[in-house]
């Protein structure tokens, strides 16, 4: 993840952070923060205005690939979504993957209702974001370039609970549209209210 103007991780961003602050309290971060992890790392690098870290400087990564998974049918289609949890998880998320199978995707998962902006930076294959809430109902797309830079976001108009990358053009060629509903595994959706 990344938290603009300052920090720059992976490829969503939390909230805009003050010179010398290690992050901002706003609601955004309050419900959308997913760990102490992220915390840490943001009062350590406070005011550095570098970014650094072990997964910007790898080549590839396949660590996706040993999260667990879920089903998740989306037009009838069914595609097996890495479940990214943590902090950790969600910063690495499909940077530095060179390929993504036509089934294949990932799935994050906030602990609450939020509205996280997403960017592509050492993102090396375009790809559908599609924005859930937290009863399995797509609230947003974007189809997104590959290696965007901090300027190109992607930000959630709505409050999500979810958000899926799946290949880019998917989400049309399935014939998938705001406010239908998606099929996933009993017992994993966690119904939310639909406002911040």
């Amino acid at each position: 993840m990344n938290v603009r103007h300052h920090f720059y991780w992976s490829r969503f961003t939390f909230t805009a952070v003050a010179a010398g602050a290690p992050y901002a309290t706003s609601l955004f971060l309050v419900t959308c923060l997913t760990t102490a992890i992220a915390a840490a790392h943001l009062t350590a690098s406070a005011g550095t205005g570098r970014y650094s870290t072990p997964v910007q400087r790898t080549a590839s990564n396949h660590s996706w690939l040993k999260l667990p998974t879920i089903r998740v049918t989306m037009a009838r289609q069914i595609f097996i979504l890495s479940v990214a949890r943590t902090a950790e998880q969600q910063k690495r998320g499909l940077m530095f993957v060179h390929r993504l199978p036509a089934n294949r995707g990932m799935i994050f998962v906030f602990r609450h209702n939020c509205r996280p902006t997403f960017w592509m930076k050492d993102t090396y294959i375009p790809l559908d974001l599609i924005y859930v809430s937290g009863t399995g109902v797509i609230r947003q797309h974007y189809t997104m370039a590959a290696n965007g830079n901090a300027h190109h976001l992607y930000p959630s108009q709505h409050p999500i609970v979810y958000a899926i990358e799946i290949r880019a053009g998917l989400y049309h060629k399935l014939g998938l549209k705001t406010g239908q509903q998606l099929n996933f595994p009993p017992g994993f959706l966690k119904a939310t209210p639909q406002h911040p």
